[in-house]
């Protein structure tokens, strides 16, 4: 009963683990190639290191997540942004029942983890540490779970966690192609931006989490990920806001930079109506 053998048990469907002794007893030989080769017949055992995957259970439902590693026995490892829960300040507050709202993602921060917890996050290497059990690199949590509480479909992921995936500037995920941006649409026919260099694009085909884009040289089309593409914006353009704080809002682009946009934006009360001026990021 070696520490894998053991993780596989734990990740295996239908074994429940409540305590941490080992009981032995003799159970069906066809329950013996059940387990042993679960592999096969999991879904998503298709799954490699850099695909995203949506988790389907527990605290980080609903979240994006990128497979760091393949476990030996069927399970995927994830990076992920944390969702470490609020410390309890008041102990009577313990007695409470506990709120079913997950608590709000954020980047690992050791000196916060320190301050709200008293409790020294144990630095391993730059950048990684080694926390209330689980380890953090580069501000992600890596994160264990069965292919069971994952799913390759509907895998888009929304802006506010797109910039916090950025911002964490993990070494690994700069060699994969981050989601579609759950807000972000884009359609065949529309010019667009390249982030990071300015060009001027054709989008010829959109597919989940990249573009076929002509930029009218001779090579033909190019695939971008649409992560990287942004809408371009003329004064006068009648747009509407798709995330973030000003969402729902419509108005008039009245200027701004590839980074930022304008908006006159129309407030109305009883009686009057007032134009407002909002700047918009570009990426929301």
């Amino acid at each position: 009963m070696n520490k894998d053998l053991v993780q596989h048990l734990r990740l295996s469907p239908g074994i429940v683990c409540r305590n941490p002794d080992i009981f032995r007893e003799q159970i069906d030989f066809a329950d013996w190639t059940k387990v042993l080769s679960r592999r096969d017949s999991a879904p998503n055992s298709n799954l490699d290191v850099g695909h995203w995957v949506r988790v389907l259970k527990g605290t980080y439902k609903g979240d994006v997540g990128c497979v760091a590693a393949i476990t030996n026995f069927g399970g995927v490892d994830l990076l992920l942004i944390p969702r470490l829960p609020t410390p309890c300040l008041d102990s009577s507050l313990s007695k409470r029942k506990r709120s079913t709202t997950p608590p709000e993602p954020k980047l690992f921060d050791p000196l916060a983890a320190k301050r709200d917890f008293h409790i020294a996050p144990v630095q391993q290497e730059p950048d990684i540490y080694r926390f209330n059990g689980y380890r953090f690199e580069h501000g992600l949590i890596l994160k264990t779970f069965d292919l069971r509480s994952v799913s390759t479909t509907a895998v888009y992921i929304p802006t506010q966690l797109l910039y916090l995936y950025q911002s964490a500037d993990h070494p690994a995920l700069a060699t994969f192609a981050f989601p579609r941006p759950l807000e972000w649409h884009f359609a065949e026919g529309e010019v667009v931006l390249v982030r990071h260099t300015g060009q001027r694009c054709l989008i010829k085909a959109v597919g989940d989490s990249f573009a076929e884009v002509d930029f009218r040289v001779e090579e033909g089309t190019v695939r971008v990920a649409l992560s990287n593409l942004l809408k371009e914006f003329h004064p006068g353009d009648f747009v509407e806001v798709m995330g973030g704080r000003f969402q729902g809002q419509s108005g008039w682009v009245e200027g701004g930079s590839n980074i930022n946009v304008n908006i006159a934006v129309e407030s109305r009360s009883i009686g009057s109506t007032e134009v407002r001026e909002v700047k918009v990021g570009l990426f929301f």
